[in-house]
């Protein structure tokens, strides 16, 4: 049984047609969460006429790659650009609802090779000194967080080496997003391993940027926009 309906298989495969360049996903997955996850990638290497990869890890033979990836639940999904590369982005949780949109656009943005950021903000993550995770915690029916996943994700494709992005779907993982989340979506920040602040709700581009160079120079905030779900 197909994972999609005729309509949404019919417009993946347009939107997949676009991917030209050998990238793919990388999915780690307990058993009991295998059959989803295996319908999903194989309906995904089904619907693309491309070089699209997408391959299911295994404990017994995959070990050394998922430990070198960081996986630590299930399931999660990783990507690879155009180069055999790890991309410094994961999401832990089936993507499903809205989160599908914000995993897809992830392999058009590898497949494309390039971002969709000012100049003046990729050049200036390109400067980061120290190690930044951008963490996401986001649910299937929030119309509002794939913006803001698809914003971290791409901060971090600037600058591979310092930055790792990471959404985390809130009802598949209660406890990594963590007591007292109220709303979505939320996205932290965190330096060398420290949280240096959160933000509920939609941002932009300047704004996560501004976020991001607070916390690298050692401002702690909290705050609450509206946008959230």
């Amino acid at each position: 049984m197909s994972v999609f309906s005729v309509r949404d298989r019919r417009m993946l495969r347009e939107m997949l047609a676009d991917v030209t360049r050998p990238v793919g996903v990388l999915a780690y997955a307990e058993d009991s969460q295998r059959p989803a996850v295996e319908d999903l990638m194989g309906e995904l290497a089904r619907l693309t006429r491309g070089p699209l990869s997408a391959q299911v890890l295994n404990d017994d033979h995959d070990g050394a790659l998922i430990r070198a990836i960081g996986f630590q639940r299930t399931p999660s999904f990783a990507f690879v650009n155009a180069h055999g590369e790890i991309a410094p982005v994961e999401m832990v949780g089936l993507p499903t609802g809205y989160q599908f949109g914000a995993f897809l656009n992830m392999l058009l943005v590898l497949n494309r090779g390039r971002l969709n950021l000012s100049h003046a903000v990729q050049g200036a993550l390109k400067n980061a000194g120290r190690d930044v995770r951008l963490e996401v915690v986001v649910a299937a029916t929030c119309p509002n967080c794939p913006g803001v996943v698809r914003l971290v994700q791409q901060c971090a494709l600037a600058n591979p080496a310092r930055i790792r992005a990471v959404s985390i779907d809130a009802i598949q993982h209660p406890d990594l997003a963590g007591p007292g989340v109220e709303a979505v979506p939320l996205t932290r920040i965190w330096v060398e391993g420290r949280m240096a602040g959160e933000h509920t709700g939609l941002m932009s581009e300047q704004q996560l940027y501004q976020l991001i160079q607070g916390a690298l120079k050692g401002v702690r905030w909290r705050d609450r926009t509206i946008g959230q779900h």
